[in-house]
C-alpha cells in the first residue's frame, strides 16, 4: 500500500503541526509506504504559502515527530524534497 502525496498547505510558519502527526498516523499500515507532502529545502524553494519544508532544525525536529509516529505503526515514509525553481513563492 502507498499512500501518494497530498501537499495539505497546513503548516504554520512552515512547519508541521501536530495535524501532520494525526494525519500521516492515520494512514499508516505496516509495511505501507507513505510519501511526504513536498518539503522545500531552502526559503526560496516554496510552491505554496503554508506549505511544510524541511531545512531548518524546528523544521526536523517536527518531521521527527511524523516520522515516529508512521514507525511505531509499522510504516515507512519517504521524504518529498522539493524546490520549484524560478517560480517560486518566498
Amino acid at each position: 500500500v502507498v499512500l501518494a502525496p497530498v501537499t495539505r498547505c497546513r503548516a504554520i510558519n512552515n512547519v508541521p503541526q501536530n495535524s501532520h502527526v494525526k494525519f500521516y498516523s492515520q494512514r499508516t499500515t505496516r509495511g505501507g509506504l507513505l510519501i511526504s507532502e513536498a518539503n522545500a529545502v531552502s526559503p526560496q524553494a516554496f510552491g505554496f504559502p503554508h506549505s511544510p519544508a524541511i531545512f531548518s532544525e524546528e523544521q526536523v525536529k517536527a518531521w521527527k515527530k511524523v516520522v515516529d509516529a508512521v514507525h511505531d505503526k509499522g510504516g515507512i515514509i519517504f521524504c518529498q524534497l522539493w524546490h520549484v525553481g524560478r517560480a517560486s513563492h518566498t
